[in-house]
């Protein structure tokens, strides 16, 4: 019993360490996403690097207790316990990180998330932070999937935020946003509001969209199934990109 607990007592002492070490060893990282259409720039405060956070056991709820971390990085250490500590599959692992994206950052009213918009793009001249977004879980398909890529690089995917215009059998849905990924040497694709949210190798077409300004720009698509099974047609414009 007493060697279990000098066992116990220096795992604790070891995790208390660790939260200076794994959480300091590297000075704030800001990135900010240029704005698109009627949204601000997104700003996204990676913090601090987690390379040598626990991801299991008791030394983890000691880390966490005193880490003190920001809501991105809480987000950005469960894409990395996920997708490097867990020994389920990885198409599953990044299912259980889209859950976790979609408690963290509600759909709300749109009169709702303009508020927000607004109220934080004022506070932030012009920009709105990823990390209050998650903070006030609010956010629609922008803040959700540059969620999603911040969770699935800590896990060591590949994955990038794409917007553009999604068709379903035809109409147009207006601009969206979603994540380009590869996932066990394949494409897939990920929305958080499709019904199939995880899409793997789909399907690629060819298609020609009519432009605002009435010209006809010809570009690849890729499709997946609506709710009534309808045809959806992903048509990307770019990746967002930062400043």
């Amino acid at each position: 019993m007493k060697s279990q607990r000098i066992v116990l007592a220096l795992s604790l002492c070891i995790a208390v360490a660790l939260t200076s070490v794994a959480v300091s060893a590297a000075a704030p990282r800001v990135k900010v996403v240029k704005a698109t259409g009627s949204q601000p720039a997104l700003r996204i405060d990676k913090g601090r690097s987690l390379a040598r956070a626990p991801l299991t056991g008791k030394t983890t709820r000691a880390f966490l207790r005193r880490a003190r971390l920001s809501p991105i990085e809480k987000a950005r250490l469960d894409g990395r316990r996920l997708l490097r500590a867990s020994s389920m599959p990885e198409l599953k692992a990044v299912s259980r990180v889209l859950h976790i994206v979609q408690q963290r950052l509600r759909y709300p009213k749109m009169s709702i998330y303009d508020a927000f918009v607004a109220r934080e793009a004022k506070a932030g001249k012009g920009v709105m932070n990823l990390s209050r977004a998650v903070a006030e879980r609010i956010g629609i398909c922008r803040e959700q999937a540059f969620l999603v890529v911040e969770m699935l690089a800590e896990g060591g995917i590949d994955a990038t935020v794409q917007y553009g215009k999604v068709y379903d059998n035809g109409r147009d849905l207006g601009g969206h946003a979603w994540v380009r990924a590869t996932i066990g040497g394949k494409p897939v694709r990920i929305d958080l509001n499709a019904p199939t949210q995880i899409e793997v190798s789909p399907k690629r077409i060819k298609v020609e969209e009519v432009l605002q300004n009435g010209s006809v720009r010809n570009t690849w698509a890729t499709t997946g199934t609506g709710r009534s099974k309808s045809l959806l047609v992903y048509v990307p414009t770019n990746d967002l990109v930062y400043e």
